[in-house]
């Protein structure tokens, strides 16, 4: 696995059992396998207000 996340873990997350807590090498594994650079991570997780 690209992230080295073990798949039951992967399967909690999927299920909603567990919150996915990735470490600072998985983010960076993740955001160059969805090619994002960090000026395109929001500031904040919340609500998106409408435009």
């Amino acid at each position: 696995m690209q992230l080295s996340v073990p798949l039951r873990t992967y399967q909690r997350w999927i299920a909603g059992k567990t919150k996915a807590k990735l470490t600072p090498r998985q983010w960076k594994a993740l955001m160059q396998i969805l090619q994002f650079q960090v000026g395109d991570i929001p500031d904040d997780f919340g609500p998106v207000e409408p435009e």
